[in-house]
């Protein structure tokens, strides 16, 4: 394997590839290269021994950012579906009042 540099992709062998990063910086420890790297797509810090990164081609990144990007999708999905009942549920409750009269006037008008 070539040597890393700066800007690289890559994924780290020790964690099962899970994550993606770029690598933002490279330095010695004496005895092997340690690269400091940066999420493409999560908000993550983290170094490793280039020894534990392996470079990922251009059709594995789209891959990850596609399946992150359909994970969040979902997420955000779960998260508005949720908003939307709670809503629902709070102004059926503040309003239950109103909302059995107006049932109660417009069944007596009917009667």
């Amino acid at each position: 394997m070539r040597k890393l540099k700066v800007g690289d992709i890559v994924a780290r062998k020790s964690y099962g590839y899970d994550v993606l990063f770029k690598v933002v910086d490279i330095r010695s420890d004496g005895k092997e290269r340690i690269a400091t790297m940066k999420g493409i797509s999560y908000r993550i810090e983290a170094d490793a021994p280039e020894s534990d990164l392996v470079l990922q081609t251009d059709q594995q990144v789209r891959e990850y950012r596609a399946k992150c990007d359909k994970l969040a999708e979902k997420v955000t999905r779960s998260i508005t579906s949720r908003q939307q009942d709670y809503i629902k549920k709070n102004f059926i409750e503040e309003h239950q009042e109103k909302i059995t009269e107006s049932f109660q006037d417009q069944a007596e008008s009917y009667t």
